[in-house]
């Protein structure tokens, strides 16, 4: 078991070392760190002007700001869709086959959900916030994310990017979020079996599901800390969460100790 610090397991998980035989990437995207969300720049339906995204691998479905509506070329569908969020199931305006253009790399045939995204920060330099991109974004691709470098690479499917890294197997949850299997320890000793999904739009560092809390009954293992008010999807969808700690947090060979830890 490799026990190392939290901030470079992340690095090596997300960065995975160093590249092994040289690639050629489709498309190298900046993008930028702020407070607890990454941002990316993109072009709608090839508009002049770029918009700050929040870069989301925790989003099944790529979301639009109502407000855009009065700046971009989208047409809203007349028929409404339901949507998952982090809380609750929502319906919302849609618009269907739209572009994103994302440094000089365009996406085609992207289904908008389209919701009013006031309550979220501004961008990294104060820019109102377009919407948020993840899945329809990396599907397609393979793709390699540097946090030390703040970048993007998306490569042709089959790519082999690393002669040596450990690989740590994820699958589709929803047939959409890349998840992992991984094992968590409480400080009273007991240790469960856990699927996480790995959400880049999570402004922490890791959550554990009602569920899963009173099927164990965690909330008797965890000692709370302090409650913290969480926001996810629409406007409406509030829950409160208690912010308390894990003794452990094992990932493949990889050790993650006393990890801060979201639960309903």
């Amino acid at each position: 078991m490799k026990t190392v610090s939290f901030i470079s397991v992340v690095f090596l998980l997300l960065s995975l070392a160093v590249k092994g035989n040289p690639a050629q990437s489709l498309v190298r995207i900046p993008f930028t760190t702020s407070g607890a969300h990454t941002y990316i720049k993109a072009r709608i339906n090839n508009s002049a002007k770029e918009y700050c995204f929040v870069f989301d691998t925790g989003a099944g479905s790529t979301v639009l700001d109502t407000q855009l509506l009065k700046e971009v070329d989208v047409e809203v569908a007349p028929e409404k869709e339901k949507m998952q969020t982090s809380v609750n199931i929502v319906e919302t305006d849609i618009s269907n086959n739209n572009s994103i253009e994302i440094n000089g790399f365009k996406l085609n045939g992207i289904k908008l959900y389209i919701e009013d995204l006031s309550r979220l920060n501004a961008g990294p330099n104060g820019e109102k916030v377009a919407g948020a991109i993840g899945y329809e974004l990396l599907k397609n691709y393979v793709s390699f994310i540097n946090y030390q470098n703040n970048y993007i690479e998306l490569y042709p499917q089959g790519t082999k990017l690393f002669a040596n890294a450990e690989v740590l197997p994820i699958f589709l949850y929803e047939g959409q979020l890349p998840a992992f299997s991984a094992t968590i320890k409480t400080d009273t000793g007991k240790e469960l079996p856990v699927n996480l999904v790995f959400d880049s739009g999570a402004g922490f560092t890791a959550s554990l599901s009602s569920n899963l809390i009173k099927k164990y009954n965690l909330d008797k293992d965890l000692k709370t800390k302090v409650q913290v008010p969480v926001i996810g999807g629409a406007a409406s969808s509030v829950s409160v969460n208690y912010l308390s700690s894990l003794k452990q947090l094992n990932i493949g060979d990889f050790q993650f100790d006393q990890i801060p830890v979201n639960f309903s």
